[in-house]
């Protein structure tokens, strides 16, 4: 929960609030001066934060948040044709942009800060007096990168991996925060999955138990989901809460869970990786997406190269997938090579835990369901069965989650636990992990919360 003052505290639950809009749009760089627009500009405000993705797994997720801006356009400034506009020729994607709301506590707003985004698209009819923007948080931008190569690691502890990747896409300490918990366990053989950035973060999330978002100060954030914390805010029906659900979806639950996980071991020594005519520009060459044919690698231990002379190795990077490599050339003329990549492979043995709830079994008799998990980072009998043991109390149980209408409190963040308490519902005191906060400011605010009874989530 964000820090605030008593007053806020005290004014966010008050049955009458003043709440205000402010956003800085920063058109011209991040380092220069924004462009300021408030509650005469700022039409409504949809901000989405979330923990958890829509899916069967309750398990690890990697989710960017977005917000949608929509804006004032009587004088068609928002127009990108509109060449009296000052915002002409600036209506660009990868704009930065801050969102606020503000609480008006003893006179004057306290302003909360709802993040750090980045603009999509624009939208913008010449038909309407409304222009819309949307925006995505950083995580969304750094998911979308490709992985850079990165060895094979062994006996390397889970928050090793998280922070070897930040690292990798060029983060500093300063801007990502990982749940020391993890550093306790470790991984027998390491690796990243071909693909993007979030295809990575979200094998280690899942198979970590992890949750991985983007703060409101800009930072990548990984929670362990085991990681239980106290609730800070009570909501009531009678301040906050307008109505409450807990549906029961049986339709949806599970009576098993079906964990397969992978052991390594390294395999025979073999050719990773052969190819013949390689061209060499007379100034040197640089090849950088040569996928191994042998995958996943251990590592590599003889790069050969033939048929000509004149040739050097310049650098050399190795993945798990794949490599990258510069040949240098002293002679005069365009040249070939053959390149061959010799090291070992990793052999995989696949086995598969099961986890039964007998209650669920029993209430969904000859319709029983499994569900399946599988990754290759969960690579003990032991991993796997706690992994089971986690997921099966939240996805046997019909009322696991609960859905809050409320009238919003913006301090509130991923990661916090938060006390339910709607007499109306016969919802008494019960503690609630959001997974996720569906934000709507259109001159007052609302807020719908979905999240997970804290009882399902830690199995008590």
């Amino acid at each position: 929960m964000l820090n605030t003052t008593a007053d806020y505290k005290t004014a966010i639950s008050s049955l009458s609030r003043d709440i205000k809009p402010r956003v800085e749009i920063y058109f011209d760089g991040a380092s220069s001066s924004p462009t300021t627009l408030g509650s005469d500009n700022i039409a409504n405000i949809d901000f989405l934060e979330e923990a958890q993705a829509e899916g069967d797994n309750p398990l690890g997720t990697v989710t960017a948040n977005e917000i949608v801006l929509v804006l004032r356009n009587d004088e068609q400034y928002f127009n990108p044709e509109n060449t009296d506009s000052p915002y002409y020729g600036k209506l660009k994607p990868n704009i930065l942009i801050k969102p606020y709301l503000g609480l008006k506590v003893n006179g004057s707003y306290e302003w909360i800060e709802l993040g750090q985004f980045w603009t999509s698209f624009w939208d913008a009819d010449s038909a309407d007096v409304y222009a819309s923007v949307e925006c995505f948080d950083r995580l969304f931008i750094l998911g979308q990168e490709d992985m850079p190569l990165i060895p094979t690691m062994e006996n390397v502890s889970r928050y090793e991996m998280f922070e070897t990747l930040f690292q990798s896409i060029g983060l500093n300490a300063s801007e990502y925060s990982i749940d020391g918990s993890l550093a306790s366990d470790n991984v027998p053989i390491g690796y990243y999955p071909d693909g993007d950035v979030n295809n990575a973060l979200s094998f280690l999330a899942e198979a970590f138990n992890c949750s991985v978002s983007m703060t409101r100060g800009n930072i990548v954030k990984v929670i362990n989901n085991r990681t239980t914390v106290s609730s800070v805010k009570t909501m009531n029906d009678t301040d906050l809460i307008i109505t409450s659900n807990m549906p029961q979806h049986f339709d949806k639950i599970y009576s098993d869970v079906e964990v397969t996980y992978s052991h390594h071991s390294i395999g025979e020594k073999a050719t990773l990786l052969k190819v013949d005519d390689i061209g060499i520009d007379a100034s040197g060459s640089t090849y950088t997406e040569l996928e191994f044919t042998t995958t996943p690698i251990a590592f590599v231990t003889d790069i050969k190269i033939t048929n000509v002379q004149h040739i050097s190795i310049n650098s050399f990077s190795i993945g798990t997938w794949g490599m990258t490599i510069t040949l240098d050339n002293s002679a005069s003329a365009n040249q070939t090579v053959d390149l061959e990549v010799i090291g070992y492979p990793l052999d995989i043995v696949e086995n598969k835990v099961t986890v039964r709830d007998t209650t669920a079994y029993s209430l969904l008799g000859d319709k029983a369901r499994i569900l399946p998990m599988k990754n290759y980072l969960v690579q003990l009998a032991s991993d796997a069965t706690n992994q089971a043991n986690l997921v099966i109390p939240i996805v046997s149980d019909p009322k696991a989650y609960i859905e809050l209408h409320t009238r919003g409190d913006m301090s509130l963040e991923i990661g916090d636990t938060i006390t339910a308490n709607d007499v109306t519902n016969k919802l008494a005191n019960k503690e609630i992990v959001p997974i996720r906060y569906d934000y709507a400011y259109d001159g007052g605010l609302r807020c719908d919360i979905y999240g997970i009874k804290k009882s399902a989530k830690d199995g008590t």
